[in-house]
């Protein structure tokens, strides 16, 4: 890209960066935007005129036409997502754009109907996931690091083929559990655990907090568990200063420094056959290059190499649908590149365009600002209990995974959805009250 397109293309994020900011108010006040916003302007915001032309070890020159049109989606990404947000703020007379400075002490309020029976049946879930892990795997050596790379890669695809959401039902629920649903009652046992000194909340989130790590080490994806060490570091974060965003610096430096410096460096060499440097090497391109690399392939492909999907791009709308297409994470490296195993996951707008093209980019965009901006409206007007608080957090991380899955995948799988209609079916059936306690009081 060249220095007049790199100065316009850097104008138009820093436009973008105060209309996101005045509408959301994302980087004073932690919301569903704060992460991903982040997140997308990292992927595939700052790096993309630094990524135009870079295709290492694929041998593949993305032709010009495409490279035009990813920026053109990008460009769409921004704007529409402003217009879905805009929207709610115009239903709602702009409630979910109030600052909320004030200092929460959550409380977890009368404990719901389904709250303990929940928490026992997705732990269950899990541990019944895990147990095909612990047959493949030796923990110990796993966590050690005495284990050969290479037998960590067949552990994981064997782990994966055994787990499968499409094997039953059962794996299907532990796979949105594991991803979503028990990191979120984590969070809720943490605000419950720190204003109701009961031992029995420590118990159930040091071992909630224990299974999702140990989770996300196991199963090799790596992002279950980083994503819920940063959902850990938010929620001690919210619990002391409130959601005004006044990072001390100090420990957002070593937060930050143990993120990229050691947790995501150690994940790579367990799983590969590197050294220190390497690692520190493959974070960095990971959080840079690699993002708007496999974005690129998808306008690339699509529907010039292959038609547009209708749909097709989720597996599970593609089931009921009938059809038999091949979503385009699996897709391009197994079919272009003869690469098996593996997934290229990138942006929603990426199986958005493959599925609709320019009306899919619109569409999710659009959608996509809706739905995290509702939740801030949701979250202003909900008394801010320890389930609440849990769900609002879990929220700020899940909708985060859409700056590297499709819509239809966040939903469910990740949580963007799934983690709401957990909370709503737990706070909806609750233990009777006494007769009189005021509607708006209730969690």
């Amino acid at each position: 890209m060249n220095l007049l397109l790199t100065v316009i293309w850097f104008g138009f994020l820093a436009w973008m960066l105060v209309l996101f900011q005045r509408s959301t108010k994302c980087f004073t006040v932690i919301n569903t935007f704060t992460l991903f916003i982040t997140l997308v302007f990292v992927f595939h915001g700052i790096n993309v005129p630094f990524s135009i032309g870079i295709n290492p070890k694929l041998g593949v020159q993305i032709s010009t036409e495409s490279l035009v049109t990813y920026i053109l989606n990008l460009v769409v990404m921004y704007v529409c997502m402003l217009g879905g947000i805009l929207m709610v703020d115009a239903i709602s007379h702009g409630a979910a754009r109030r600052e909320r400075r004030i200092r929460f002490v959550p409380t977890l309020g009368a404990n719901p109907l389904l709250f303990w029976p929940v928490v026992i049946s997705l732990t269950a879930l899990m541990v019944y996931k895990l147990y095909a892990a612990t047959t493949i795997l030796n923990p110990l050596s796993l966590l050690l690091g005495d284990i050969a790379p290479e037998n960590y890669q067949v552990a994981r695809l064997l782990f994966g083929k055994t787990t499968a959401s499409a094997n039953s039902f059962a794996h299907y629920l532990a796979n949105i559990g594991g991803a979503a649903l028990l990191p979120f009652l984590a969070f809720v046992f943490y605000f419950a655990k720190e204003m109701i000194k009961t031992g029995w909340y420590s118990i159930a989130f040091w071992s909630l907090a224990a299974l999702n790590i140990y989770h996300g080490v196991v199963s090799g994806h790596k992002g279950t568990a980083l994503f819920f060490l940063i959902g850990l570091f938010v929620c001690h974060y919210v619990r002391h200063n409130g959601l005004s965003l006044k990072l001390d610096l100090l420990k957002t430096f070593v937060f930050v420094a143990f993120i990229l410096l050691a947790a995501v460096p150690f994940l790579f060499t367990i799983q590969y056959d590197i050294g220190y440097g390497q690692a520190l090497y493959n974070t960095w391109f990971r959080l840079t290059m690699e993002p708007n690399r496999v974005l690129q392939l998808y306008f690339d492909t699509y529907p010039e190499k292959h038609d547009f999907l209708l749909g097709a791009s989720s597996q599970m709308v593609a089931s009921f649908a009938g059809a038999d297409a091949i979503p385009p994470h699996t897709f391009i490296p197994r079919q272009l590149f003869s690469k098996f195993h593996t997934t290229w996951n990138c942006v929603f707008i990426g199986d958005a365009w493959a599925d609709f093209g320019y009306l899919g980019t619109i569409g999710t965009s659009f959608l996509v600002g809706m739905l995290l901006q509702a939740y801030n409206l949701w979250f202003s007007l909900a008394r801010k209990t320890s389930l609440v608080m849990g769900a609002y957090v879990a929220l700020i991380i899940n909708c985060a995974k859409l700056a590297a899955s499709g819509l239809f995948t966040s939903l469910m799988t990740f949580g963007v959805l799934s983690t709401f209609l957990c909370y709503a079916l737990i706070s909806e059936l609750r233990w009777l009250r006494r007769e009189g306690t005021p509607n708006h009081l209730r969690p």
